[in-house]
């Protein structure tokens, strides 16, 4: 690398001019958090092929060349070590013969940071360079401050962050700054620096990809809230918020920031503000920040046109991939991946709101994750990581993090060492960096150094600035030193051997053996390790025992039994409690504990891991230290470990415990790593191994019959005789084997069955997306895997192969059915059967009728390849199963029960049966339906009811629409009491009848107005594709039930003959219909439009003086007794309008004189 950088050096010599680029500035004063514009414009004789641009700012910049965006956040935080910078380089595309001009825009921190050190200096370097030509920054520069932006009042970012809060003027707006016509004649001239005068050091190439922006995209949904809109991202990320509005008036603030935000105490995060210009405008933030939802404060006289984002990160993807026959597992594999890319950007963060810091002990277990789940460009963020942690070693040879850093300089001794061992050779293992264990290596031995030896063997403790282990209660401090210490010499020694240090590593191995004796001598107290500053045993000094090698097999056991006991350990040191459990075979435990502490958050709506167990509000809900359960999945249960760096030789050992089956991919410089291992019914694994690796695979010994490729092998059992070895080579493998012999047991017959069942499948599956049919891609592949699969069957294969062709066959069929369109969840359809070519009506299939008849709406089961349909009125199902699909003739479709072994047969007279029957049966008409989609309004229930009557009612769909003369709906939105707290009726608010309000299994309340006539009917219609809620739901009080309910609680409210009643305990409550609880009746600030009161009770001589939440200008007014005299009259206008008396308005006594 250091030939070829000076042979670039030599050959840029010999065609550059000689002049070398200035520090330039602004003349103006520089606050801190404020952005600088620089501008210079220069000809071309003509259209240059290749350039190269230099470039560097303190502390980020925008670049544009003839006004376009060339760089959307350049320059990496400082620094690569306390006193140097680093700079950017690239090729500018868009440079033109001609006239050319640059912009760049600087955001300049002005504070450090624990991820940043400022040079003190705003400032710009530029150095554009190609065949005869030169551009580099100097005086004849124009710059200034943007007046647009400013540092909003209010609360700011906490002192970890090196950035500031971000406000943007539209009304000082310049105009296209960026573009070749903009005059920027009355800018002053920039102000040159040199390095030593700037502070800014020594550059330092950039060693890691420029950052990744995706296009501007719309939020996947939004509420809006008062004047806050809550706009929602598919997962938590980087982003740059964007909005496009009309204001009415220029200076009216817009406030932006995450649901990241705010934090307790002082720990605020990131926000943004936008102040308007009069008309319509948009803007794109320049600077991310992160969360799951973006929260827009909007002031009145601003119209929204679009909302929306620009996603942005590192530039990697996210190619290794987990999944299993737990979705558990599978969610926190999936939320641990997610959680490490959002924390990658300059530098790994612990997290990517609160800090933004580069924690080394994070560190340590963020790039154990890397390499089984982002592509290999993600590997030059360790390196950087490696090279700053050297590079800003103290001069007492103490390593300390997080760097860079300008408020930090504390020594982590736990965590130092952690990345020092672990940290460093995990990097070695899998990216083979010899250069960076080189470079890192003086530092690291150095550091070791500090500690000393005691006569004991044991190492003197070292708490440093501060002393800390992990967060929680019950750390023992004094063995995690001492372990960590012995974990990181056995890597230590590895790295000396690498480097052909063996004096150094030979005292390590010495050291470390020394130690772990005197650890198990000294802490192990018959039980579990302790050394007596903890009250009770901690599980996290357990785990580095075991890791360390100071816990000795026979021990083990009894560790196990301390892991099952406590759970002390935060997520960050959960990862190496684990990690023991799988080093001493017990990955089962492992699984079993991942499950239990991980289960909040698995089963969160967050897609990221948090900084603790308990999402406390101190705490972040995205922390790096949290992704063990990608590590011991993919290392552990997958059990992919490379054998060499790189993978070019790697060890397959899954372990699959008590999953069915497990699938991952792990990306490699040869391509892909594919593992697929099921163990329902045998042993069946799938390998792809890349070009340029080999693997070593180990298989479990208790299957017989191991087949590789359809072949018999024979096999060697490893030293403990728990698995068999093969090596492979590239290429794609199947190995297969047994359980025991009784699966051989009628093979041969069983066989033939199922290619009975491949062959049916293989004539009268259709392409298409109708239910019942496949993808025409997958119909395809199928019917070429069937040929194949058909033809290769040989009566005279051996028992095994016959088994594993069976297995083979029924995968196939089972994978088709499982492809197969079912009916959408939510949506409507009429079932018809070909036998009588009629709808099937509900009496069909259960003997009973319900409103709709034929119509049914589909729902998902648990199972995805299994559904229900349910009545789309009364919400009774089709069927007492769960129901799959299965191709009939002419394109019809056969419906099976959940266990696939029964199919439902049409009977005379319009009765049904679920039946066993042969696979050429299913020809036959009694065994067919079609499934027809509804796109027609429907009515979903009616009601006649006396005018002036009050009910409330509960529907298992969304309700669209509601006629009937006079009717009006409402929700409950209080409870009115008089002066002495008894209660004498509710209050309710009124729902917009002309639009979509009432969602599935809203319970809601009904009114015809008395003026409307004797009797009213009142009709409720529902949409197509409207999805059903089951279960009875309670709306603030408002309890609707979906079964015959015994209500036993006393002080309930119902209605009766339409009138509001106290109901006497025990009563009954009748499907649909409801009642109310008052507990559960909060004040709402919707306001009541009106007032129903108990029925029967004394007209009530006060009203509760609880206020309503605010006043409106016009007003319902009723009498005493709850009858509304007059609607919407205005406020203004009450006492001109009615006679002297009292009345009920806004839920108050009210006399007009």
């Amino acid at each position: 690398m250091k030939k070829f950088a000076t042979v670039i050096a030599i050959l840029l010599a010999a065609v550059m001019p000689t002049e070398a680029a200035d520090i330039i500035t602004c003349s103006e004063k520089v606050q801190n958090g404020m952005w600088v514009c620089f501008r210079k414009t220069f000809e071309l004789a003509e259209a240059p092929s290749e350039n190269t641009l230099r470039i560097s700012a303190d502390s980020k910049y925008r670049l544009y060349v003839n006004g376009e965006i060339v760089v959307r956040e350049g320059q990496l935080k400082r620094g690569p070590n306390p006193h140097d910078s680093y700079i950017d380089s690239l090729g500018i595309k868009n440079l033109r013969k001609g006239k050319n001009t640059v912009a760049v825009l600087v955001w300049y921190f002005g504070k450090g940071g624990y991820s940043h050190r400022s040079s003190s200096h705003a400032g710009l370097y530029f150095d554009l360079s190609g065949k005869a030509f030169r551009v580099s920054s100097d005086s004849s520069w124009k710059s200034r401050l943007h007046p647009a932006y400013y540092i909003p009042t209010g609360q700011k970012p906490n002192a970890r962050l090196a950035e500031s809060n971000i406000g943007y003027d539209a009304r000082q707006k310049l105009q296209s700054f960026a573009d070749t016509l903009y005059n920027d004649s009355a800018w002053a001239n920039a102000v040159q620096m040199n390095a030593d005068s700037a502070g800014w050091g020594a550059f330092r190439s950039r060693p890691i990809p420029f950052f990744w922006h995706g296009e501007v995209k719309d939020y996947v949904s939004f509420h809006q809230t008062g004047n806050k809109i809550y706009c929602y991202l598919p997962y938590n990320a980087q982003v740059t918020p964007v909005l496009h509005i009309k204001a009415n008036a220029a200076g009216k603030t817009i406030g932006i920031q995450s649901d990241c935000y705010p934090k307790s105490g002082t720990d605020y995060v990131m926000r943004y503000e936008y102040k308007t210009k009069t008309g319509e405008q948009e803007y794109e933030f320049p600077a991310w920040i992160n969360g799951h939802v973006i929260i827009y404060t909007v002031p009145e006289g601003v119209e929204v046109i679009r909302l929306a984002y620009r996603e942005t990160g590192y530039d990697c993807s996210l190619d290794g991939s987990f999944d299993s026959s737990d979705e558990t597992l599978n969610k926190l594999w999936r939320k641990a991946q997610r959680t490490l890319y959002v924390t990658m950007r300059d530098n790994f963060m612990d997290c990517p709101d609160r800090e933004r810091a580069q924690y080394i002990g994070d560190v340590t277990n963020e790039l154990a994750e890397v390499p089984y789940a982002m592509s290999l460009s993600a590997s030059q963020l360790i390196r950087k990581c490696a090279r700053e942690f050297a590079d800003w070693q103290k001069k007492d040879s103490v390593l300390y993090a997080p760097v860079p850093s300008g408020e930090w300089d504390k020594e982590l001794p736990q965590q130092s060492l952690s990345f020092c061992g672990l940290g460093l050779w995990d990097y070695y293992c899998y990216y083979g960096d010899l250069q960076t264990m080189e470079y890192v290596y003086p530092a690291v031995k150095k550091y070791l150094h500090l500690w000393k030896v005691q006569q004991d063997s044991l190492v003197n403790y070292r708490s440093d600035s501060w002393d800390w282990g992990d967060w929680g209660t019950n750390v023992d401090l004094k063995t995690l030193n001492q372990t960590w210490y012995s974990v990181t010499l056995g890597c230590f020694s590895k790295m000396a051997r690498l480097n052909g240090d063996d004096n150094e590593s030979a005292w390590a191995d010495t050291v470390r053996r020394n130690l772990n004796s005197a650890i198990f001598s000294k802490y192990w107290r018959g039980k579990a390790f302790n050394s007596s500053k903890v009250s009770k045993n901690d599980d996290r000094a357990q785990a580095l025992a075991v890791l360390a090698g100071a816990a000795p097999p026979h021990v083990w056991d009894d560790v196990r039994k301390v892991f099952a006991q406590t759970e002390y350990a935060s997520p960050y040191m959960e990862r190496f409690v684990l990690q023991a459990l799988c080093e001493m075979n017990n990955t089962q435990d492992a699984l079993n504990r991942m499950r239990r502490r991980y289960r909040v958050m698995a089963d969160s709506v967050y897609t990221t891991l948090w900084e603790r167990f308990e999402l406390t509000p101190n705490s972040t809900y995205n922390h790096a230290w949290s992704g063990a359960p990608l590590i011991i999945l993919s290392r552990y249960v997958c059990g992919i470990t490379p054998l060499q760096p790189l993978f070019k030789e790697f060890q397959v050992k899954p372990q699959l415990c008590d999953l069915d089956y497990i699938r991952t991919a792990v990306p490699t410089p040869g391509g892909r790593i594919s593992l697929y291992v099921s163990k329902k019914d045998g042993y069946r694994m799938q390998l792809d191994v890349p070009k340029g690796s080999n693997a070593r695979v180990l298989l479990p010994s208790d299957y017989l019959g191991y087949h590789l490729n359809g072949k018999e092998i024979k096999l060697k059992l490893s030293e403990d005789t728990a698995f068999y070895e093969l090596n492979l080579s590239h290429g794609y493998y199947v190995v297969e084997a047994l359980i025991n012999e009784a699966d051989t047991v009628g093979a041969g017959a069983r066989l033939a069955n199922a290619i009975a069942r491949l062959r049916y499948l293989r004539g009268n599956v259709s392409a298409g997306n109708g239910v019942g049919s496949a993808p025409a891609a997958y119909v395809s592949r199928f019917a070429a895997e069937a040929d194949s699969l058909m033809a290769s069957v040989d009566t005279g294969n051996d028992v095994y192969e016959t088994v594993f062709r069976l297995r083979e066959a029924e995968n196939l069929c089972r994978a088709l059915c499982d492809s197969l369109f079912l009916p959408s969840p939510g949506k409507w359809y009429e079932i018809s059967a070909v036998s009588t070519g009629a709808l099937l009506e509900t009496d069909n299939v259960q003997r009973s009728r319900f409103p709709l008849g034929g119509v049914w709406i589909a729902g998902n089961a648990e199972e995805g390849h299994l559904f229900g349909m349910y009545n789309a009125a009364s919400g009774d199902v089709f069927s007492e199963f769960p129901m799959g699909v299965f191709p009939a003739k002419d394109g019809k479709v056969a419906l099976t029960d959940d266990s696939g072994g029964k199919y439902l047969r049409l009977l005379p007279e319009g009765f049904s049966e679920w039946t066993e029957t042969g696979i050429d049966s299913l020809a036959r008409h009694e065994f067919s339906f079609s499934f027809d989609a509804v796109e027609k309004p429907m009515l979903c229930f009616r009601d006649t009811m006396d005018g002036g009557a009050w009910k409330a009612v509960i529907l298992p769909t969304r309700i669209d629409s509601v006629d009937g003369a006079g009717v009006s709906l409402y929700t409950v939105c209080g409870l009115m009491k008089d002066a002495s707290g008894k209660l004498v009726g509710i209050k309710v608010s009124r729902l917009m009848r002309d639009s979509i309000f009432l969602s599935a299994g809203q319970p809601v309340i009904y009114h015809v107005d008395s003026a409307a006539g004797k009797t009213a009917e009142v009709s409720f219609y529902v949409q197509p594709h409207t999805p059903l809620s089951f279960p009875g739901k309670r709306s603030n009080g408002l309890v609707g039930v979906s079964d015959t309910t015994v209500v036993k609680q006393s002080g309930m409210l119902a209605f009766v003959n339409g009138v509001l009643c106290k109901a006497d305990a025990p009563f009954t409550v009748m499907p649909r219909d409801c009642y109310i609880n008052p507990k559960y009746v909060s004040e709402l600030p919707t306001g009541a439009d009106e007032i129903i009161f108990l029925g029967g009770s004394d007209t009530p001589d006060a009203v509760s003086p609880v206020r309503l939440s605010h006043k409106k200008e016009y007003v319902d007014v009723y009498t005493l007794d709850g009858l509304r005299v007059k609607r919407n009259v205005k406020r203004s206008k009450l006492s001109s309008t009615f006679r002297k008396g009292i009345y009920i308005i806004d839920g108050k006594k009210r006399v007009i004189k």
